[in-house]
Formats: C-alpha cells, structure tokens, sequence
C-alpha cells in the first residue's frame, strides 16, 4: 500500500472549482413537478445517491440558484448532514445544502478526491458552524488539505479502494 504521507498537501480550493445549489419557489407550480431530478442532502447516503423525491422544470431551473450538473459530478453535502459525498449517476439539480466540486483537469482525480472527501467526518464536525443548521463555509472547503500524489497514483489509490 501506498504511504501517502510523504505527498505533497495542496487546499482543495487550489485544484477545485465550485457550484452552489438552490430550491425553486414551492410557491411557484410551474416550477415544480417537470422532469429534471432535483434532490437535497436526504437523497444522499453512504456515497450514492437514491432517487429523486421530487423534478423541476426548466422554467425551475433558470428561476432560481439551483444548478443542473451533469452526470459523474461529485456532490458534497455542505450543510444539514454535512461531509455526506456521491458521484452522480445522472444529470441532476440540487438544493443549497449541497455544493457540486469540480477538480481541475490533470491534478486531481474525482474517485481519488470522491475517497478522501469520505475520510474527512472529523475535518467537517470539527468546523461545523450554525446554531439550528450546521454548516461548512467555502472557506472551510477551501482550505481543507489533500495529499496529492501524481494523478497515475490518485487513480491506482482510487481503485484499490473502489475494490475494498
């Protein structure tokens, strides 16, 4: 096995973008019940994500903060079960309690990252903030340090534990 003390630490805000997610107006019908997936942090369990509860329409989508991402995007949950993670299998949208993180080509792989976002429960807990909702900030995620061995490697360490 792979000693990955001995890596390079890089923040994760140096090698991955974001997008934030949002909920249309359950006021407005039009925006409700169409046929794209839109799941809060509920949906996501033990690294997969169990089918939508609920669609949006298009007219949903572009009225408000929630974002379409498309299939393999990996999800973490930011606030209300935070450090929950998945990569989904469909394009789908999502609430504000879930930030999609998107690495940057060629430095980070995304089951690499998908395997070492699962290992951080106490990084999360541990910067937690919100008196009813508990929550990470952008900050927290950016600042949060990964081991980065060469990509080769993120990819053969990714596989082996795919395999466990």
């Amino acid at each position: 096995m792979t000693n990955i003390d001995h890596f390079q630490m890089r923040a994760l805000g140096e090698l991955c973008t974001y997008e934030n997610g949002g909920t249309p107006s359950k006021r407005m019908d039009s925006y409700w019940n169409g046929n794209i997936p839109w799941i809060t942090s509920a949906e996501i369990s033990e690294g997969s994500i169990n089918p939508a509860r609920s669609y949006i329409t298009e007219l949903g989508l572009l009225n408000s903060a929630t974002k379409l991402v498309p299939k393999g995007s990996l999800l973490l949950v930011s606030r209300t079960g935070v450090g929950k993670v998945a990569i989904t299998k469909t394009d789908l949208a999502f609430s504000q309690d879930i930030t999609a993180i998107f690495p940057k080509s060629g430095l980070l792989d995304k089951r690499y990252l998908f395997r070492f976002l699962s290992s951080q429960s106490r990084y999360f807990e541990k910067f937690s903030r919100g008196a009813t909702i508990k929550g990470i900030t952008r900050e927290v995620l950016n600042r949060l340090q990964i081991p980065l061995p060469p990509l080769p490697e993120q990819k053969r360490i990714a596989d082996i534990l795919d395999k466990a």
